[in-house]
């Protein structure tokens, strides 16, 4: 049966969804389909590669228990705090109290500029990180600027707070718009390149108008999660879960596409300010970006090994021969992608409970002028793990306004128009 999962001209940033920027996040309307149709009220539903946490939303508002992992850790701060209600009571003075002694040290911050006075002189205790080119992609205002909200915000006691205004600072660097406090465009859609702004940006407005727009996404969620859900961030490694066997109801995710997009390129503009409190440093992240699904950053050596392997999955094997005949390293990255992605699938088999479905959401691709159709090789690579068996497709058209898809072209292949939602059933 037909089933239009467009959505097209539907509001996606209800709820909590859109308190934060990020690549490639798919429709909440999509998860809450999969939810409703394949699980039912206080059941376990798994995203194994959360990204920004949209099927987690939908899970906790339709009272359900979702579960996330991601190797990302911006991605699980952010997941975290969007499907985490918090009372508006409780947050209105919280806001209030951390405006009150913001207020207070920005004059002081004006007094000293005004006197000629050093920041390091006026603020001894702020501490301003040191990271790779932060003078080439954040003005020396901006960066003392940001040091002191860093500073305020490490301070506030409550945990659950902390984190909202962590998302709040990051979400400031982080933007779809030209709106960045960074000398930075695009990065919301991973592609960041150097802008500078036509004028100096006014950190503290800045981040008092994402406050604003957070507390209303935070009411509004909070004010429509169903109490008998919940969801948990639960770990940083898709193929390897921290879960038993047959533990979950329903997996649903949509995996990074191969070598599309580079969230680690993107996200260190936060991770420079915020590596402290999310234990990691740029140094660590950048290695970690190495052992991302769908990372282009394969050794050359490795590439040329990978090209020729076999999988055992024929379909696979024929579309990566002749990827390795077009290019040598492009085959690897897609050998390794696909190596990851059938570990994720077989552990997602693993925990899920007989008869019940893993949904996958993905785009079909081309690299180097050979057709990927991605979504045909990971339902096979489902059947290949003996847990799995493919149980029916679908496709939606994208909205670009929405997806925040980079429109690949060259020899990357053409823009990603359409994706595929793929049905598997644990047997």
């Amino acid at each position: 049966m037909a089933v239009n999962l467009d959505f097209a001209g539907q509001r996606t940033a209800y709820a909590s969804h859109g308190m934060h920027s990020f690549a490639a996040r798919f429709p909440p309307q999509l998860a809450r389909w999969g939810i409703e149709r394949f699980s039912d009220l206080g059941e376990r539903v798994l995203d194994p590669m959360v990204g920004s946490g949209t099927t987690l939303v939908e899970s906790r508002l339709l009272g359900r228990h979702g579960l996330g992992v991601d190797i990302d850790p911006l991605a699980r701060l952010i997941a975290g705090v969007k499907s985490t209600p918090i009372d508006p009571s409780g947050l209105a003075a919280g806001l209030s109290a951390f405006h009150a002694r913001a207020r207070l040290l920005f004059h002081d911050l004006r007094l000293a500029r005004e006197h000629g006075i050093p920041f390091h002189d006026a603020f001894r205790e702020v501490a301003i990180p040191d990271f790779p080119n932060r003078d080439y992609w954040f003005l020396p205002n901006v960066v003392e600027e940001l040091a002191l909200l860093r500073h305020l915000i490490d301070r506030v006691g409550d945990v659950t707070l902390r984190r909202f205004f962590y998302l709040a600072f990051s979400s400031t660097i982080i933007t779809k718009s030209a709106s960045s406090v960074a000398n930075v465009r695009d990065l919301a859609h991973s592609r960041p390149h150097r802008v500078a702004p036509a004028r100096p940006p006014d950190v503290f407005r800045a981040f008092e108008t994402r406050l604003a727009r957070l507390e209303r996404s935070m009411a509004e969620f909070a004010a429509s999660s169903d109490p008998r859900g919940s969801a948990r961030v639960i770990g940083d490694d898709a193929r390897a879960l921290p879960l038993p066997d047959a533990s979950v109801d329903l997996v649903f995710t949509s995996p990074p596409y191969v070598n599309a997009i580079d969230y680690p390129r993107a996200h260190k503009f936060s991770l420079f300010w915020l590596g402290h409190a999310l234990g990691t440093s740029s140094e660590a992240y950048r290695d970690l970006g190495r052992r991302y699904i769908g990372t282009d950053r394969v050794p050359l050596a490795l590439c040329r090994t990978l090209a020729r392997r076999t999988s055992g999955l024929g379909a696979l094997d024929r579309v990566l021969d002749r990827l390795a005949d077009a290019d040598p390293r492009r085959a690897g990255i897609a050998r390794q992608y696909f190596d990851d992605m059938a570990r994720v699938i077989a552990e997602a088999g693993r925990v899920l409970r007989p008869g019940r479905h893993a949904i996958v959401v993905v785009c079909p691709s081309t690299i180097a002028g050979v057709s990927v159709p991605t979504h045909e090789l990971l339902a096979a690579l489902g059947e290949m793990s003996g847990l799995l068996s493919h149980v029916e497709t679908h496709s939606r058209v994208l909205d670009d306004a929405k997806r925040q898809l980079p429109i690949v072209r060259g020899r990357f292949g053409p823009g990603m128009r359409t994706e595929y939602v793929v049905v598997l059933r644990r047997t």
